[in-house]
């Protein structure tokens, strides 16, 4: 009974030390996945209770490909390492820009200032300067944006998204590229733009993102649906 006992008591602590230590907890994820233990597994990466989870959040709408979102980063962060660093916001008028792109970064109080600015349709020249970024209005933003892409580019990685719904920016785009980052798109309004522009962006297929259009299915997929209802 004693034996029981001390075994009990040792799992619990193991169990605790392995909440409190990522590292340890990565660990024992990675020897379960190695002795192919499917309950434990399930047991360790399932969420408890009736929290959502990767496992049982099932998108239908926006706002729960937004949640899906979340928990994907909450785990590449939790799991994998990955992470995004900011290091500057830009609109149409103007760049908010952390003062050294290489070792810092805008924090989660000046992104959220951001998009309280933004979200009431102001210019992030509202915002002015602080201790760790700095306003630039165009047409010294553009120069900056160029400096901190032609910094980053070719050395530590740097990824332009462009969540505008324009062809105005496909300039910065190109010369952005040009300079060895990448481009993620919101949508493809920006490829409407001149032939020569577009060819000169997908000259780097590898560095350009954007979204896949689905929509047009949409309409075929309902009527498939219908006939197959109809047994026809």
């Amino acid at each position: 009974m004693s034996k029981v006992g001390d075994k009990k008591v040792k799992t619990s602590e193991v169990a605790k030390e392995a909440s409190l230590d990522p590292l340890a907890q990565k660990l024992q994820q990675q020897r379960i996945a190695d002795e192919g233990d499917p309950k434990s597994s399930e047991e360790l990466f399932t969420e408890s209770g009736n929290e959502k989870s990767l496992d049982n959040l099932i998108p239908k709408f926006e706002t729960d490909f937004l949640e899906y979102a979340n928990l994907i980063s909450q785990k590449l962060h939790q799991y994998e390492g990955v992470r995004l660093r900011v290091v500057g916001v830009c609109d149409s008028l103007s760049l908010l820009v952390a003062l050294d792109v290489l070792t810092t970064e805008l924090d989660d109080t000046s992104l959220t200032e951001v998009c309280q600015v933004k979200l009431k349709g102001s210019s992030l020249l509202t915002l002015g300067n602080s201790g760790q970024c700095k306003v630039f209005s165009n047409p010294e933003a553009m120069g900056k944006i160029i400096d901190d892409a032609t910094l980053l580019g070719r050395s530590t990685g740097l990824a332009f998204i462009n969540c505008s719904a324009s062809s105005e920016p496909i300039e910065v785009l190109n010369r952005v590229v040009d300079l060895g980052c990448c481009v993620v798109m919101a949508n493809k309004k920006p490829l409407t733009s001149l032939m020569e522009d577009y060819d000169k962006l997908l000259a780097y297929p590898r560095h350009i993102r954007h979204e896949s259009t689905v929509s047009v299915l949409f309409t075929w997929l309902v009527q498939i649906e219908v006939l197959l209802h109809l047994g026809t």
